[in-house]
Parts: C-alpha cells; sequence; structure tokens
C-alpha cells in the first residue's frame, strides 16, 4: 500500500497554523500584565514616529492616534487628562509620556495596576523630559514638523503635574503616595540636579502628603 504524500505547500501550511494557534493561546494564558510590555514598546516607538514627523498632518495624526492608544484600558480620571492634553494649547505634552512607559518596569509585579502605572507616567513625564532637553536638541534628530511645533513649556508641564495631584486620590485610597512611590520620587527629584526650578516645586505637594513622624 502506497503511502499518501502531501503536496509540498501543506506541511509549511499546516505549522504556520499551528504555531498561529500556540500563540493564540499564548496570549490567552498570559496575565493581563505580561502584556503591557508590548505595550510599552509601542508607546517607545510612538513617541520616535511624533518626533521624526516630516508633515504637521502626520504629526497631528500621530498624536492623535497615540493619545487613542494610551487611554485604552485607563480609568475615567486618567482619560479626561489626556483629553485635556489634547484641547489645550499644546497638544505635544502629552508625547512626554513616551519617555516613561513606566508599565515596563511595572508589569513586573503580581501587583500590577495600568492606572497607578499611568498616573507615574503622567506624573514624572515632565521631569524626564527637562532632564535632557538640551542634549536632544542638539544631539537627536527631529523630523521637519516636529521642529516647528510648540514644545511643551513650563506652564504646560505645571499644569500636567497639578492635574496628577487633583486625581490622586481617585488612585490611591488613601489620598497619597505609597511609601516606595514617594522614595523612586525622592529620588528622581536628587538626580534632576538644578534644572528648571518651578518644575521641581511643582512636586513638593506630593511630598507634603507624607504621614508625620512627630511623637
Amino acid at each position: 500500500m502506497q503511502q499518501a504524500v502531501l503536496p509540498r505547500f501543506v506541511a509549511p501550511l499546516w505549522l504556520a497554523c499551528r504555531l498561529l494557534r500556540l500563540k493564540r493561546r499564548e496570549r490567552v494564558l498570559l496575565p493581563p500584565r505580561v502584556k503591557m510590555v508590548e505595550r510599552a514598546v509601542e508607546r517607545i516607538i510612538y513617541g520616535g514616529l511624533i518626533q521624526n514627523a516630516k508633515s504637521e498632518k502626520k504629526l497631528n495624526s500621530l498624536l492623535h492616534k497615540y493619545s487613542l492608544f494610551v487611554q485604552n484600558g485607563l480609568s475615567e480620571p486618567l482619560k479626561s487628562i489626556y483629553r485635556k492634553l489634547a484641547a489645550g494649547n499644546c497638544p505635544l505634552t502629552a508625547w512626554v509620556t513616551a519617555k516613561v512607559v513606566l508599565e515596563l518596569l511595572d508589569s513586573t509585579s503580581d501587583a500590577f495596576s495600568q492606572d497607578e502605572s499611568e498616573f507615574f507616567s503622567l506624573l514624572y513625564g515632565p521631569l524626564l523630559y527637562y532632564h535632557d532637553n538640551d542634549h536632544e536638541a542638539t544631539e537627536e534628530r527631529f523630523g521637519e514638523a516636529f521642529s516647528n511645533a510648540k514644545l511643551p513649556e513650563i506652564p504646560n508641564m505645571i499644569k500636567l503635574i497639578d492635574e496628577c495631584f487633583v486625581v490622586l486620590p481617585r488612585i490611591f485610597t488613601n489620598g497619597k503616595l505609597t511609601d516606595g512611590r514617594r522614595l523612586q520620587l525622592r529620588l528622581l527629584l536628587s538626580m534632576y540636579g538644578n534644572k528648571e526650578q518651578a518644575i521641581k516645586n511643582a512636586y513638593a505637594k506630593f511630598l507634603i502628603l507624607e504621614p508625620s513622624t512627630g511623637g
């Protein structure tokens, strides 16, 4: 009895289908927080595309898509911040969160919260922007549209920090940062140096909420 021989294209096709099924099963089995790594990478890519946009139309389109992308899965208070940034006088302020993408680190924790992680991507954005903006201005490559666009200024950044303070009680039930997050913020501020002091001062209210150690 002759053994049946499959056409040459069938075996690779079967293998591709099998791998696709395994990939789908892997996605189902992975905890949601692990999928945040892919989200973080996409945000970084968005940041680069926005920075290299050559036309104003492309820049505006990328900013709109980025805003919608990061809002996916967030609670209403955080979505509201992104909507305000998009409708404000400097929509590029939202772009600074692509420099933080804190979910890349936070997603390693079993206690991962997308809202909490995004809150700190918003909160730390101004610090990381001003930490190396002078270096980027001279060393990085920018698209023509980005170079001509209105970049975030100190008032835009302070307003973003203030918006984070407003939603703080909605993210942390006790209305203040956890000990670990306060330490994280203090370390970032200590590395910030003597750059824009108005930005640094805007974070003081988050640390005033520290619990009293008095007797």
